[in-house]
This record gives structure tokens, sequence and C-alpha cells, in this order.
């Protein structure tokens, strides 16, 4: 296990992301040695991809829609080095919740290779001691296109009414999700992903349809049947008259 003077690998992940250059370049003008890994298709590819790359046995891994804020340092303190994974809390740039999804990581490559392959949560399938902080690291900016902001919201409140994310607090994060954010860059079609993904979490409790959230060729499908359907019209117009 590594020393808490050896400072983790920091590897950047991107896909799709269209902020993604600018969030790298904010994060190499904090962390000049930063890393980036481009281009895996699959969550869990990219966890693993991820683990091969680092050169440390602990190592930070930063989602391409999160942007670094003022004064968060990369600093390890010891507790978070003897841990296999540490997550910090990420606001969430829509509708303003202070939560773990979307939040930067420190991981071990033990953790990392401990994932299954065919779960709905992969972050949960890890192995080994958490430490899970509400310092807020990072905003989640997700909403960059109509689709990332319906396919994020799909996808937690999907998790949350399908019973794989269970917290005190989940029937208010629910709410928020499908409620809140309207002013916001495509926050409409995040309500609409919320109320959609908590639908079907809903509706498939317990089943292996809840596996699909992490296809994304099927998240696509299921978004452009939403937008032919105009499915956006009725949270627009809530909106205006809200």
């Amino acid at each position: 296990m590594e020393q808490a003077s050896e400072k983790p690998d920091i590897i950047f992940v991107s896909f799709d992301e269209p902020n993604a250059d600018a969030h790298f370049e904010r994060l190499k003008s904090i962390e000049p040695a930063a890393k980036r890994l481009h281009g895996v298709r699959g969550i869990y590819a990219a966890y693993q991809a991820v683990a091969q790359l680092a050169t440390t046995s602990h190592f930070y891994m930063v989602d391409a829609d999160s942007w670094i804020l003022d004064g968060f340092s990369f600093a390890v303190p010891d507790h978070a080095v003897r841990a296999d994974i540490r997550m910090w809390s990420a606001q969430n740039a829509v509708n303003g919740l202070r939560w773990f999804n979307g939040g930067l990581k420190l991981l071990s490559r033990r953790a990392v290779e401990s994932m299954k392959p065919n779960v709905i949560d992969f972050f949960s399938s890890m192995e080994g001691e958490r430490v899970l902080t509400r310092e807020i690291a990072t905003e989640t900016r997700f909403n960059a296109t109509p689709f990332l902001a319906w396919r994020a919201a799909f996808r937690e409140c999907t998790k949350l009414t399908g019973k794989v994310v269970r917290f005190r607090d989940a029937a208010q994060h629910l709410e928020v999700w499908q409620m809140q954010g309207a002013d916001k860059l495509n926050g409409t079609w995040c309500m609409l992903g919320a109320r959609m993904g908590a639908n079907y979490g809903l509706k498939n409790q317990g089943a292996n349809a809840l596996l699909r959230i992490n296809d994304m060729e099927w998240l696509k499908a299921v978004f452009e049947e939403a937008r032919k359907s105009n499915a956006i019209a009725k949270i627009e117009d809530e909106a205006c008259r809200g």
C-alpha cells in the first residue's frame, strides 16, 4: 500500500461530454500532472481502464462533467489513504442538490478490480472500506445537452425508486430532481428524465429491466421517443406558469 506522502494519480474520464475539454483544462490548471482517459465505452470498462492507467495504488477519478471548485485540494489525509473508497459530495448544477451523485472519487485498484460487471450500480458493487464526506469538491455540470441532462436524471431516479440506492432523504431527493431547475440550462429535460426514471424504477423494482440504465444505446432510444412525443411540453408549460 502506498504511503501517505505518495500522491495518487488524478485521472479525468471523458466520453461524449461537450464540456469535457474545458473541464479538463480547469483540472490541469489546478493539477498539471492530471491524466485523461477518453472514449472507453461502458461504465464498467471505463473504471477498469482507469485502474490500468493508474501508476499508484490509489487514484482520483474525475468525471468529465465535473468542475473542480475553487479551494479544493487534492491532498490526501491519512485516513483516506487507508480507505479503499473515498467519495466527495458534488453540487448539482440544475437543482442545487448536494450529494454523491457525480462526485469526485479516490479509489484503490483493489476496489475497482472487485467491481461486478453485470450490476445496476457499479460503484455500490465495489468492496473495501468506504469514507463518504459531505465536503463539496465539484459542481456536476451534467446538463450540457438535452440528452445528457435527461440521461443523468433518468438513471439516478430509476435507482432511487427501484430501491437500488437507499438513504434517509431519498424521497426528498426524488422530489427535487422532478420539480426544481427549470430555469437552468436544459433543466426541463432534466426534470423530464427524473420523472420518467422515477416511473421506470417504480415499475421495475427487483427486475432485470433495471440493468438497462447502463445501456447507453437503449437510453438514447428512449430519449428520442420522448422527444418525438413532445413529452417535454408539459414541463415547459409548468415552468411558464410557475
